[in-house]
């Protein structure tokens, strides 16, 4: 302090002294001043006005609450904070049971040093946990997930929610729930499981159909609904040209997965494909030659050749016919079987690009091959026997040739025949069981009968997989493929066996 007068230094030695000065209301002053010879013996310090309060207490009703200022809490008392600046100031205060309080005060010269908050009572309850059983399920509450999985959810206002659990294979809920203060915070529901089969696959003859059960359609196009509960339905098909089918159906468990729907061409089709067809219209007679074959009776079978037969011969002539009727000289369906007739109109339409005739020069070139093979066991020449097995192996390549080609053009018989040479590593191909199933399932994703039944019997006898195969056999079969039906009746597994019209 000052030796003389309140504020005089006597003998002040030269050079860098410290000087501080305080008063109430401003704020302390500190400053390093040089005294030097010759200087002004007087200097002036200007003192700032404090810019805050000493302290600010800050109650709360109720009282109890935990309070922070600019997210603080109080430095002296447990409400009391100190040495406060003017200007504004986030107050906040939170208590259980009561809602967060936040607000901004302004803090100034002269204020009252005590501020109350009024808290709100909480209208909520802090955590309300939904228990299922079985337990997993997946809860919503007004259709948001839980904030602590699996199923508690905090902060619930009070009121009306609407309260939703799903698990598979139990039937869903959904509830509206009124949440109110004191009630229990744990909810317990019990599901129901539910009745259904797996899968419900249904298949139409011919395929390509619009299938919907009760108006709705497959989760697994094209044809196959999954979780299907057991009970009533109503199942339609529809398809272009034939007449639609709405029928109801009775799910229980332990039945076959599988349907077999036959369409019938509609009447009105039918008539107009037959007066085209009369009229000279050759892919009219292809048409209806087609659909006599599929009857099934030897009458109609003849009856189908003839038509097949006037298209090919017509003038404006229908080659896709002329691939139908080599096939029936192939297999002697409505006529005399003729291996080199079928030969002699296959070959020139198989060279023009024409899918179906490419796959049946496959299917002849395959049948000369094993002609080959036979004269080659029969004959007691081993020249004669080698020369005859590798003019049979030239043939079985020529013949995977062309159904290559085919089925880049998406023939699927083709990829059927493919299928089988890579089961069985014909044709050049090396044996592969995996190559075999690729194409054997494009196939059959289009509802190709040769594909099902070829695919069957590859892995009728692997474990676990026999009641596949005869599914897939007896799809073949009701789609009308003779070798399948032949074996669903050797081996007494049922069909969908088709009606004439």
């Amino acid at each position: 302090p000052p030796q003389v007068l309140p504020n005089t230094f006597a003998h002040v030695p030269f050079g860098p002294h410290q000087v501080s000065a305080t008063l109430d209301d401003y704020e302390p002053f500190k400053q390093e001043v040089q005294v030097r010879r010759g200087m002004n013996s007087e200097i002036r310090l200007q003192l700032k006005p404090i810019q805050e309060i000493p302290v600010l207490t800050i109650q709360s009703e109720p009282a109890g609450a935990a309070i922070l200022m600019d997210g603080k809490p109080p430095q002296v008392l447990p409400n009391t904070f100190a040495h406060v600046p003017f200007g504004p100031h986030q107050v906040s205060a939170t208590l259980d049971d009561y809602e967060p309080f936040k607000q901004e005060v302004q803090v100034r010269r002269e204020m009252n040093p005590e501020i109350r908050l009024q808290l709100k009572p909480m209208q909520e309850i802090a955590t309300l946990s939904i228990q299922t059983q079985p337990p997993g399920a997946t809860i919503l509450l007004d259709e948001k997930p839980p904030q602590v999985p699996p199923s508690t959810f905090t902060h619930v206002p009070f009121g009306s929610h609407q309260l939703s659990a799903t698990l598979e294979n139990y039937e869903p809920i959904k509830q509206d729930i009124q949440v109110r203060r004191g009630m229990s915070p744990e909810m317990r529901l019990e599901l129901k499981q539910i009745e259904e089969i797996a899968t419900l696959s249904v298949q139409t003859q011919p395929p390509g159909a619009s299938i919907l059960l009760d108006g709705q359609p497959p989760q697994l196009p094209p044809s196959t609904f999954t979780h299907v509960r057991v009970g009533a339905h109503q199942l339609s098909a529809s398809l272009e040209n034939y007449e639609p089918i709405n029928q109801n159906i009775q799910v229980r468990k332990g039945m076959r997965s599988e349907i077999q729907l036959s369409l019938k061409l509609s009447q009105e089709t039918e008539r107009d494909l037959l007066r085209d067809a009369q009229l000279g219209d050759s892919t009219a007679m292809m048409k209806i030659g087609r659909l006599y074959l599929r009857k099934g009776t030897p009458e109609d079978d003849a009856t189908g050749f003839d038509w097949l037969n006037k298209a090919f011969n017509a003038p404006n002539r229908n080659l896709e016919a002329g691939a139908y009727v080599a096939d029936c000289y192939l297999s002697g369906k409505g006529t005399t079987q003729d291996v080199q007739k079928a030969e002699e109109i296959i070959m020139p339409l198989a060279n023009q690009n024409l899918p179906v005739a490419m796959t049946l020069a496959g299917r002849i070139l395959q049948v000369e091959a094993d002609l080959k093979r036979m004269q080659a066991e029969g004959s007691a020449n081993p020249r004669i026997q080698k020369q005859l097995q590798a003019q049979a192996n030239d043939l079985d390549r020529r013949g995977r040739q062309w159904w290559e080609r085919a089925a880049e053009k998406n023939d699927w018989n083709a990829y059927a025949h493919l299928g089988q040479c890579y089961e069985n590593g014909w044709a050049g191909l090396q044996k592969s069981e995996e190559q075999a199933e690729k194409r054997f399932k494009i196939g059959i994703a289009h509802e190709n009968a040769l594909s099902m039944l070829l695919y069957g019997l590859m892995i009728q006898n692997k474990p676990g997989r026999h009641t596949e195969a005869e599914n897939l056999i007896s799809r073949a079969a009701t789609i009308g493929l003779p070798s399948a039906i032949k074996w669903c009746k050797e081996n007494n597994v049922a069909f969908g066996e088709r009606k004439p019209q």
